[in-house]
């Protein structure tokens, strides 16, 4: 199955992205394929979102922690990244 601009929309609408969230998308699945996450990027970029697509192989290692326990795992929020590492900011990016 190939993903639809159109559908990828209402998938995304569903999930309410906000800018620094990420998506999480299993390995195994069909959202997983490379042309359905063209699709999906296309579609983030539509809607103006500044959010992440990462696939995974399972959930089981994914787990809420609060910012300080995922800095220590390499994670950062965006608004740290542009801060201490001179990244531009994106003027869309109130975070």
């Amino acid at each position: 199955m190939t993903l639809s601009l159109r559908r990828a929309g209402k998938f995304l609408k569903k999930c309410k992205l906000g800018d620094g969230d990420m998506l999480l998308i299993k390995s195994d699945s069909e959202l997983a394929k490379e042309q359905n996450l063209r699709v999906l990027f296309e579609a983030i970029e539509r809607i103006g979102k500044l959010c992440m697509l990462i696939v995974v192989d399972d959930f089981d290692d994914v787990r809420t922690m609060n910012e300080t326990d995922m800095n220590k795992l390499g994670w950062f929020r965006l608004k740290h990244v542009v801060k201490n590492f001179g990244v531009q900011n994106d003027p869309k990016n109130n975070d």
